[in-house]
């Protein structure tokens, strides 16, 4: 994986919604 991209829509305005989209992109390179 060389990077990734993410979308956090309306909400945001939430500061969670970017936690829980970071959390997820290092998922994803964790899978390799």
């Amino acid at each position: 994986i060389v990077g990734v991209s993410f979308h956090v829509g309306s909400g945001c305005t939430d500061p969670e919604t970017f936690v829980q989209a970071i959390s997820d992109a290092r998922c994803v390179f964790d899978m390799g």
